[in-house]
């Protein structure tokens, strides 16, 4: 058995990262990855957004199993609106009240329908930390400290403690599990993301190397590399990639240089999806789906969708996902339709019952439509699946040849999009933006002349896979999805991964 130190960087871009290293920066994690292996396709789930892809990386399953399908959506059974995302304007109306509740307790207590890897290894007699990473589910409860600024806030609850591993560092909230916590100095309060910073997890993880105390798992998870991109671009963020990777080289050099910890300990790095680049003009590059479905009767952004309304529309950055009321196949091809006369939307993608399994269809406005499922005497592709299809592959750039497939632009696009529907918080129907554009509603914001992401384009999807240390027995998949991290973890930790969902 190896420990490991898992180190998931957001928006982590190998589009971004390679130059980088060519030019002579990020010498740390281009060092990890010339003493191990450093694949650049690893591939983030559908929708490529930070709650649905964080989750998918610690359960090792996709956003229809474990239940977070994006960072806003809308539950059938609760018959409420769920927000886990970062825009004010939609933050507001929904509440705060709900936001703080649903993002720190609910995400992790009700939502997920999946173990994490720290129940996982709890079960089988493994300890493990999380510094600041969003999906924390464990088998410990750590007391809460919400903040005196929220505490100010009219209606926002009071949790008294929340479930962790055993070892649970989340912003100014939760500090717990070792003696030394309570000594590592913040950058705290609502200026600093409440402590979610790339500074604060790189500092609790030096003091806990420096204690000795880091147990079978530690998953370091660095935010900031997102915040930024969608600010100035993807590649003018590069300032917080090398800040992260000055912190990693510091952190290496206290524990005696790269090869002692490699010794010890395995490392894995990467993404939980990257970002493409946005147009900098707002008005071109944000899609206005209302304008877009005007004829339709559409719901008010907020908590509840409205009785009267015809439509939910929940767009997440360059996908969106649509609920509508009724079965009618007019409806949905009008609706359909309408999308498509859009010239900035891509895909518009949906599932069909059918007697012999589901059937999943993605129509474009100029590649044709595809209607495929899974078979087991299909073509195979990359990814252990086997698929047949009906239509023009030319929807998500993929070829057919010798029995197997393969895929460009849209890379693992017939798993993602399978894997991304359930029967409980999926729309009915989801659409992606082509490159430069972005999904809004009236008062959400654009990210014009920055970054964005959660399409299932390679730019929004693709991030390195940076291993070193491994045990010889572990076994690097060659086409490498960010489902796999945990897996690998397990492995490195000599416990059997299962493979499937269960209940937490």
């Amino acid at each position: 058995m190896k420990p490991v130190l898992l180190i998931v960087i957001d928006a982590l871009s190998s589009r971004v990262v390679h130059p980088a290293m060519q030019a002579g920066r990020l010498s740390t994690l281009k060092e990890l990855g010339e003493r191990g292996h450093l694949q650049w396709n690893c591939t983030s789930v559908f929708p490529s957004i930070t709650p649905a892809a964080t989750a998918s990386i610690i359960t090792g399953c996709y956003p229809g199993d474990h239940g977070v399908t994006g960072a806003y959506f809308y539950d059938r059974q609760d018959r409420r609106v769920f927000y886990f995302g970062a825009d004010v304007p939609i933050i507001w109306r929904e509440g705060f009240d709900k936001f703080f509740e649903d993002f720190v307790v609910g995400l992790n207590e009700t939502r997920l329908q999946c173990p994490t890897l720290f129940d996982w290894l709890s079960r089988h007699g493994r300890t493990a930390a999380s510094l600041n990473y969003l999906v924390f589910h464990g088998p410990r409860r750590h007391r809460v400290q919400t903040p005196w600024l929220m505490r100010l806030w009219p209606g926002v609850p009071f949790r008294e403690d929340i479930e962790g591993p055993e070892i649970l560092f989340l912003g100014d909230m939760v500090r717990e599990g070792w003696e030394g916590a309570g000594n590592v100095s913040t950058r705290s309060g609502m200026f600093h993301h409440y402590g979610f910073e790339d500074h604060n997890t790189a500092d609790f993880l030096a003091h806990l190397a420096a204690s000795e105390r880091m147990p079978d798992l530690t998953v370091a998870y660095f935010p900031q590399n997102d915040f930024q991109s969608h600010k100035l671009g993807p590649a003018n963020a590069i300032e917080t990639l090398a800040y992260v990777d000055h912190r990693l080289q510091e952190f290496f050099a206290a524990q005696g240089g790269m090869k002692s910890f490699l010794d010890r300990f395995a490392v894995v790095v990467t993404g939980d999806h990257s970002q493409s680049d946005v147009l900098a003009d707002a008005d071109e590059a944000g899609i206005q789906l209302r304008k877009v479905l005007h004829e339709f009767d559409v719901a008010d952004v907020g908590p509840q969708w409205s009785s009267d309304a015809d439509l939910l529309i929940c767009p997440n950055l360059r996908s969106a996902q649509i609920y509508w009321r009724g079965e009618d196949q007019a409806t949905h091809d009008r609706i359909v339709e309408c999308l498509l006369g859009e010239p900035r939307i891509d895909q518009v993608m949906w599932r069909e019952a059918a007697s012999s399994g589901d059937v999943y269809c993605v129509r474009t406005a100029h590649r044709g439509e595809l209607r495929y499922w899974a078979s087991d005497d299909g073509n195979a592709d990359d990814y252990g699946n086997r698929w047949r299809w009906n239509g023009s592959l030319d929807t998500i750039d993929a070829r057919a040849a010798a029995g197997r497939l393969s895929f460009g632009d849209y890379p693992n696009a017939m798993e993602r999009i399978a894997n991304v529907f359930d029967r409980r918080v999926t729309g009915d129907l989801w659409c992606t933006a082509r490159l430069g554009y972005e999904f809004c509603v009236w008062t959400s914001e654009v990210h014009a002349g920055g970054g964005s992401h959660s399409s299932l384009h390679r730019d929004d999807s693709t991030s390195p896979l940076i291993t070193a240390g491994l045990p010889e027995h572990v076994a690097l998949p060659s086409c490498p999805r960010t489902i796999d991290v945990a897996r690998l973890c397990c492995e490195c930790l000599e416990v059997s991964w299962p493979g499937r969902t269960d209940e937490i």
